[in-house]
This record gives C-alpha cells, structure tokens and sequence, in this order.
C-alpha cells in the first residue's frame, strides 16, 4: 500500500510540474490573427505608399518576448499569409504557398538570423492590449510592414517570380 501511494505521489507531482509550465510557440508559422489597420492609418494622415498597417498579437513568457514574437508575426502575415480586410495591400501573401514550400530554409533564416526587423517601419505595443495570462503575456501592437521593400527583396533574391502580363 506505501508503495502505491508513494507512485501515486510521484505522478501527481510530475504533472503538476508539467501543468505549470506552458510552452509558447516561437515560430512564425504559429497561431495569430493578423487585422488590416490600413484606414486607421489614413484617418492620422500617414498614407506611406508600399506600407501595410496592422495589428498583431501575440503570447509569451514575458512582456518583452512577445512584443518581440508580435513584430515577427507582423512580417510573418505579410510574408506568409496576407492580411485580410478592405483597405488591405496585401491581401495575399507576398510569397505564394508554393513558394513557401520551396524556399523553408530561406524563410527560416530570415526570421532567425533578424532580417525581417529591416522590413519593420514601426512597432507599438497598444496600450490596453496588454494582458497578464497563464504563464506569461499576450501583447497587441500596430505595426507597419515595408511590403514593396520586401517584395523587392524576394524578387531580387529570386524567391518569386516576377509577374508577365
């Protein structure tokens, strides 16, 4: 009887070790939703031809990892995904899903090494979006994304075709 409980004791306590820990996914292949913010952008004046503005969320351990996660989910959802919405510019992804599929190396390098941040125009943490959550943070911030700057750069690179009419 000591014996079972003492097993059962061991267990509990290994998931509740493992319970508390909560695993944040840095990748930019993540789950987070991208909103266009194009017409926010116009309202304050600021029309920069070739920018995308939106807004991108995302969680983490610490306040200072996810605002640094949401800044590579913004490059991420112009990149990768396209952002919806009506006053969008990108509404597809610069890089096509084939594309995509070909060039994961590219990509990977590109998020890990930091290069994404030279396409990053602004990043602001909005300020009441900012929640304390289970194991950590979720940051909301409005970012401005250099699309034609890094539509040029795929091109020059020869990650996209460029279009024939």
């Amino acid at each position: 009887m000591k014996k079972i409980n003492r097993l059962l004791l061991l267990l509990l306590t290994f998931f509740c070790i493992n319970c508390a820990s909560v695993k944040f996914d840095d990748r930019v292949d993540g789950k987070f939703e991208a909103v266009d913010m194009n017409s926010v952008c116009f309202r304050t004046g600021i029309r920069d031809s070739g920018i995308q503005c939106l807004r991108v969320s995302a969680t983490h351990s610490s306040r200072e990892k996810a605002f640094a996660l949401a800044k590579k989910f913004a490059v991420g959802a112009v990149l990768l995904r396209g952002v919806s919405g009506t006053q969008s510019a990108v509404k597809a992804p610069l890089l096509p899903q084939a594309e995509q599929q070909k060039n994961t190396q590219y990509i990977e390098n590109f998020f890990n090494s930091g290069e994404y941040l030279k396409y990053l125009d602004q990043a602001e943490i909005e300020p009441n979006e900012v929640y304390k959550i289970k194991g950590g943070y979720q940051v909301a911030i409005n970012a401005k994304v250099a699309y034609e700057r890094l539509n040029t750069r795929l091109l020059d690179d020869g990650k996209k075709q460029k279009p024939t009419f």
